[in-house]
């Protein structure tokens, strides 16, 4: 857990926001945090879920329109949720949006997300939230948009 610096610090953003976060039907919970201090690993336990948006899209499985606009809403809601707590995501893509078999969706995987300075949450909507890297998706992912 500490062998690399840059995968340090993304461990640790992401324990701060989802405990920032707390519980959101949308938002993907930590149950528990323990670590192997033999080993160097750090163990983050979350509620299981069945899949993730990527594999349902590249399923064989037919989606209808109303699992597209329910995927929609609840993205949208949870985005919501977690913009009003003042952090923002940086790497939203399907694989990163786990669904149950009831399609409930919550977004997961916090590692590259950043909190708004204080300034930029109290104030002005559209003030610079501080430097942030320019590159921050899966490489794969920026190349095919």
């Amino acid at each position: 857990m500490s062998a690399h610096t840059s995968d340090s610090k993304h461990v640790l953003r992401e324990i701060r926001c989802m405990r920032l976060l707390g519980a959101h039907v949308n938002v993907v919970s930590m149950l528990d945090l323990f670590c192997n201090d033999c080993n160097d690993e750090l163990y983050i336990v979350m509620e299981l879920m069945d899949s993730d948006l990527h594999r349902i899209i590249q399923s064989p499985q037919t989606l209808s329109d109303a699992h597209h606009r329910y995927f929609m809403y609840q993205l949208v809601r949870g985005v919501k949720y977690i913009h009003a707590h003042g952090i923002i995501h940086r790497d939203l893509k399907p694989g990163n949006l786990l669904v149950t078999r009831n399609c409930v969706l919550r977004i997961t995987d916090f590692g590259l997300a950043r909190q708004r300075s204080v300034a930029a949450q109290g104030g002005d909507p559209d003030e610079d939230a501080g430097p942030m890297t320019q590159h921050v998706v899966t490489r794969w992912f920026h190349i095919a948009s």
